[in-house]
């Protein structure tokens, strides 16, 4: 396939294969080549120096490198993963990207909250995550489905944990996702609970809307009215607040906190996108002394592909399990993370009784493997329960 490298020098060197240009949303392009060595991907990041491209970040989760070069308002991630003979890039154009955070005194220590819902309990369980840094501020992920109690009980949380004075800030709401049991009661917070927070930004990767085929679901019916609306509530709320698109391999800093983003739906294609979740990004998650692995709905071949990329970089001591413990994730992924702890976003009910979150089912090793105190003693939390774990 002809090489469409607008604005970037061509790849050359080893055979190759090329899997062509895929846009995102915000002008992203992403370009995939096969069959790549070391001494190539760096011929390559020559040829951007040599071009004008100054380095502005590099990151190394495991065998996998990451480099980000700026030209004037163009930005390009190079991603090589040394085990897979894989390089891809991302570009982007007049991007905003969180500044570091400046340094601030720490009051509280750093931890992840899996929030009870009522809405767990529903056929599509949902998920809440509330991350908070150690300058009291909070990062949420995803939010579960609409339900006025569980709006009620998010803020109540952020309020009485708030160790400030004044509204309770929300550095950002980042969304794995675009369903409604992730996405739903976020919308029903920036209606109900606006005046009472603060929000700073909103963060994802979602693929465009209007051009991306999945399969088996209508992506502008069940998704595009939802992320149009997430936009709208911010900017109407909040006019300061800035959205920026997650990419892997990049860090994300908070007081006490750091992120890396290691999967969106730009490392999946050019496979097929089946479901929605096919569309989900995972982030590891570190604190001063522990770490958590957020996985979203990741089903088993994107999970399949961390576990081959990232090995034993993956090890965690709290795993949020994938696809609310049911279908989805693969027993290599689970048994590199190992954690002590588990987050399964799903009703009690289920938690106890369903064969497929107690491993029992077909096909569930990966479960089995989490539940067997054989193999190590966890704790597991299921979504109608509070649970916070100190990352510091």
């Amino acid at each position: 396939m002809k090489q469409e490298m607008k604005n970037l020098p061509a790849f050359e060197g080893a055979e190759y294969y090329y899997h062509g240009a895929y846009e995102g949303e915000f002008g992203t392009v992403t370009h995939g080549f096969f069959g790549v060595g070391k001494k190539e991907a760096e011929t390559y990041l020559s040829a951007l120096s040599g071009a004008g491209f100054v380095r502005i970040a590099e990151n190394r989760i495991g065998n996998a490198g990451f480099y980000t070069l700026e030209k004037e308002n163009t930005r390009v991630r190079v991603a090589f993963y040394d085990n897979l003979y894989l390089l891809k890039l991302v570009v982007t154009e007049n991007e905003f990207f969180p500044p570091e955070p400046a340094e601030t005194e720490k009051k509280v220590p750093a931890s992840i909250t899996q929030i009870a819902r009522e809405g767990a309990k529903i056929i599509a369980p949902g998920m809440c995550l509330v991350v908070q840094a150690t300058d009291g501020s909070y990062i949420l992920i995803d939010s579960g489905c609409a339900n006025d109690a569980d709006a009620d009980n998010l803020l109540k949380f952020l309020t009485e944990h708030n160790p400030n004075a004044g509204k309770p800030v929300i550095r950002t709401w980042m969304i794995t996702h675009p369903h409604i049991d992730h996405m739903g009661m976020a919308l029903q917070f920036l209606e109900k609970h606006h005046a009472a927070v603060e929000l700073e930004s909103i963060a994802a990767n979602f693929p465009m809307m209007t051009t991306v085929k999945v399969k088996h679901e209508d992506v502008m019916k069940s998704c595009k009215p939802l992320i149009d609306r997430f936009r709208e509530l911010t900017a109407t709320h909040f006019p300061a607040a800035r959205e920026y698109m997650l990419h892997t391999g990049d860090v994300v800093r908070y007081p006490g906190v750091r992120m890396d983003i290691l999967f969106t739906q730009e490392d999946f294609y050019p496979a097929e996108f089946s479901w929605v979740n096919h569309l989900s990004s995972a982030w590891m998650i570190r604190g001063a002394a522990k770490s958590a692995l957020i996985l979203g709905d990741c089903e088993k071949p994107l999970c399949r592909q961390m576990a081959a990329a990232y090995g034993e970089s993956l090890k965690c001591d709290v795993l949020q399990l994938s696809h609310h413990g049911f279908n989805g994730a693969c027993l290599e992924l689970y048994r590199l993370a190992d954690p002590d702890i588990c987050f399964v976003p799903c009703d009690k009910e289920r938690f106890l009784t369903d064969p497929r979150t107690k491993g029992e089912a077909f096909g569930y090793d990966f479960n089995a493997y989490l539940r067997n105190p054989t193999i190590k003693e966890r704790t597991l939390y299921h979504s109608e329960e509070t649970a916070t774990v100190f990352l510091a």
